[in-house]
């Protein structure tokens, strides 16, 4: 199956389990969305062998500040944060078993066009637009990973390396769906593993 058809069902299916899931529950119950400093939400949707994972955070937990970089020091600390958060592998491990491997990254903010990247080589728009069109105000930051299972029978947990590699992240809400289970659970550095 051609990759973007692949991730495009991945994106649609999110969708539809998250609000299926809720319907069976009487309510949708969506990880915290709002703009909260040292919080972000994790959505996980698992269908068959393709994991698709949404990360949801303010931009200032990544980065460090929410405004359009004004300094070199502040583009560096968003040049680095990108990098890291296109690192799949490093902050989302599963379970050996289940044999996951990293697929495509798009990262992206609500006025900023995707980053794409597929395993380590990156698609960067960093054109001089980017961060003149960045809100002001508040700057929420999404990612979006795909990853694909030998195993996903063998599914069973997830190491989040997203604490070690942002320090603002202090709590991450999340909700899942795998074949059969659905789930939330709220992870920090302390409990950085979810089991599903």
């Amino acid at each position: 199956m051609n990759q973007d058809i692949l991730y495009q069902r991945a994106g649609a299916c999110i969708i539809a389990m998250l609000i299926a899931a809720g319907a069976q529950a009487g309510e949708l119950h969506r990880p915290q969305t709002s703009h909260v400093h040292g919080s972000a939400a994790l959505n996980i949707v698992a269908d068959g062998a393709v994991i698709h994972i949404e990360l949801i955070s303010p931009a200032a937990n990544l980065f460090g500040f929410e405004h359009a970089p004004a300094s070199e020091a502040e583009h560096t600390a968003r040049k680095n944060a990108l990098s890291t958060l296109e690192n799949a592998d490093r902050l989302f491990r599963f379970n050996k078993t289940a044999n996951c491997r990293a697929g495509r990254v798009e990262i992206g903010s609500g006025s900023t066009p995707p980053v794409q990247a597929t395993g380590q080589e990156a698609h960067r728009h960093d054109g001089p637009d980017d961060d003149e069109h960045a809100d002001a105000r508040h700057s929420d930051i999404m990612a979006i990973y795909l990853f694909t299972c030998d195993v996903p029978g063998k599914l069973d947990t997830l190491q989040v390396g997203l604490f070690g590699a942002f320090p603002g992240i202090d709590n991450l809400s999340i909700q899942y769906i795998t074949d059969g289970k659905q789930g939330a659970a709220t992870l920090n550095s302390s409990e950085p593993a979810l089991t599903f």
